[in-house]
């Protein structure tokens, strides 16, 4: 179920978009992954690759919004995975791509929001989703270079989902002038979009070269 409470779709307005709609679409995102991860079995995903992991989830939302029982403000939406990133300054099949990508066509310009996902299974698995194939890949423009939000999956492989989320938050706070945080004060905030997401923490990135970024952390159980 959305967040939204009044169930409809938004009726497209003038631009730019409205920071509340934004806010309701960045919602219903999380609400479209978290409908997708709803219908697997964590124990069943410890070993598998995460283009798999992305695909499975990206396969059954999809498969949701297409039910005649869907909420009726899901008509707008689209969600695909491995989408070429249309911003990249490179061309063909050597331009970026992200891993999942929501779309709706209720207003112009179209919202966008985009999800970078990373295992989390090995000891360095922590440097990698901070690395510059992880956040650093939205920190720095490679992915929703004019998006103001993005988001991260993090896929639990191994270990606890909270002491996961603790790790990457303690080396982001550690880091915090290679990821463009504020040089003091907490590295995100907490907040729940979904409840079948868990906690969502939400950290704000102002990286030189590009505008400011809020990207969303789910932290996914994968594994038993």
């Amino acid at each position: 179920m959305s967040l939204r409470k009044d169930g409809a779709a938004p009726e497209p307005g003038a631009l730019p978009i409205a920071p509340e709609y934004m806010e309701r679409f960045i919602s219903d995102a999380h609400v479209i992954v978290a409908e997708g991860y709803a219908r697997l079995d964590p124990t069943t995903l410890a070993a598998k690759e995460e283009p798999d992991i992305s695909g499975l989830i990206v396969r059954n939302s999809r498969a949701w919004l297409d039910e005649p029982d869907s909420p009726e403000w899901t008509r707008s939406y689209f969600v695909t995975e491995e989408k070429f990133e249309d911003e990249s300054s490179l061309e063909g099949m050597r331009r970026p791509r992200i891993d999942v990508h929501v779309e709706s066509n209720a207003k112009r310009p179209r919202p966008r929001f985009v999800f970078e996902a990373k295992r989390l299974y090995r000891s360095d698995s922590v440097a990698k989703y901070l690395g510059e194939d992880g956040l650093g890949a939205l920190c720095d423009g490679t992915y929703a270079r004019s998006a103001g939000a993005a988001g991260m999956l993090a896929y639990v492989q191994r270990g606890n989902v909270d002491e996961s989320a603790e790790q990457v938050g303690q080396k982001m706070a550690r880091e915090r002038t290679v990821h463009g945080l504020c040089p003091d004060g907490a590295v995100w905030a907490e907040m729940v979009l979904d409840a079948r997401l868990g906690t969502t923490r939400r950290s704000r990135h102002a990286p030189s070269g590009r505008a400011p970024i809020d990207i969303y952390h789910s932290f996914l159980k994968c594994c038993a």
